[in-house]
């Protein structure tokens, strides 16, 4: 057997960690590939304890961005959600019901209807009273 250093065995257990992360790989290929791997049994446990710490570390900072990245979207959302409500307001104050450009046109569409369990509750800015003669 050959003696090898061990910055041959990192390389090795780069290798793999490149070939798993880069490929749709089989348990059987990745098991053909760490049998491959000429070490010690013990040393050969502790390397793959050592791949398995990365992938948790990965999964970590993927967690970390993940949650971020969800901050930022919500933020977003609020962005868009306060910018429509200002949009609207403005337009209702100014009686205006669309506004074209050559790239974007807005305008302010009928609400959906909603049922009222109990009208006695809603403010009395929302209630209109309508009178039709059917004479």
């Amino acid at each position: 057997m050959e003696d090898m250093k061990l910055y041959d065995y990192a390389d090795q257990y780069q290798n793999l960690i490149n070939f798993m992360e880069e490929n749709d790989y089989s348990f059987e290929e990745m098991k053909d590939t760490l049998e491959s791997i000429q070490e010690s049994a013990e040393g050969k446990v502790i390397n793959i304890g050592k791949v398995i710490q990365k992938y948790q570390d990965d999964i970590k900072v993927i967690s970390e961005r993940k949650k971020a990245l969800d901050e930022l979207k919500k933020k977003a959302e609020r962005n868009i959600d306060n910018l429509k409500q200002y949009g609207l307001v403005q337009m209702s104050r100014l009686d205006m019901k669309k506004v074209a450009s050559p790239t974007l046109t807005v305008s302010i569409r009928n609400s959906k209807v909603m049922n009222i369990k109990d009208e006695s509750k809603l403010p009395q800015e929302y209630i209109t009273e309508k009178v039709e003669n059917k004479s």
